[in-house]
């Protein structure tokens, strides 16, 4: 072909550049991870932040009581400030019990949290005697 001149691969330019494993320098930052990172939260906190979301909307619905505090148990670890204290654990646990339960605890005096686990245990066996 007339007009057209190949390029012999000899002859082409090359780009210097960092190869696909190496650091790029953006801004002079070290690497763009690190660019990225201003911009991105880590993973890890993400998982953490959505943990504890889990946990202030955690609602009994269909779990028996032990399933209830286990979930309860691990997702109250993400955010540590709502059940620092005894009574606080207490008043979170029952928030998120169903109303029958939640009613049965309102009328008690306990306000600690192994107190109301107690109590909600004891009144969801005498409930599943009456209708099991």
């Amino acid at each position: 072909m007339e007009g057209h001149k190949a390029i012999e691969p000899s002859t082409a330019i090359e780009q210097p550049g960092p190869s696909r494993t190496q650091d790029v320098v953006v801004d002079g930052m070290t690497s763009v991870v690190e660019h990225m990172a201003q911009y991105f939260e880590p993973q890890e906190t993400l998982v953490h932040e959505q943990r504890g979301e889990d946990f202030i909307c955690l609602k009994q619905d269909g779990m028996t009581i032990a399933q209830y505090t286990a979930k309860f148990n691990n997702l109250s670890r993400f955010i540590p400030e709502q059940v620092d204290t005894d009574m606080k654990s207490g008043k979170r646990f029952v928030q998120g019990l169903n109303l029958k339960l939640q009613w049965v605890l309102s009328t008690m005096k306990e306000d600690t949290y192994a107190q109301m686990v107690d109590v909600a245990q004891k009144a969801e066996n005498v409930y599943n005697k009456r209708t099991g």
